[in-house]
């Protein structure tokens, strides 16, 4: 079952990050904790770590991007898995 992957809110202040670059490309395993992009936050480009493991499916927010805290920014899947055609964030 796809799992969505959402921007962690990092600090009490954080609202919103802007997209600097993705660490990591779409068919790669990344583990939980491991750095996945780098956003600028309060005027400070942090690495954001996954919050869940598992393959990239499809990104969902791309370089230059405003993101609000929670916001889905990327599809996962299980490893042999593939993603349903019909698959909605929504």
């Amino acid at each position: 079952m796809p799992k969505i992957l959402s921007l962690p809110k990092l600090g009490v202040n954080m609202t919103e990050a802007v997209i600097v670059g993705w660490t990591v490309n779409e068919g790669d395993y990344i583990e939980k904790g491991q750095t996945v992009l780098e956003a600028e936050t309060d005027k400070a480009v942090q690495n954001i770590p996954s919050i869940l493991s598992g393959v990239l499916a499809k990104k969902l927010v791309d370089k230059g991007d405003t993101v609000q805290c929670q916001e889905p920014i990327a599809i996962l899947t299980e490893k042999g898995e593939q993603l349903p055609e019909d698959f909605s964030v929504e």
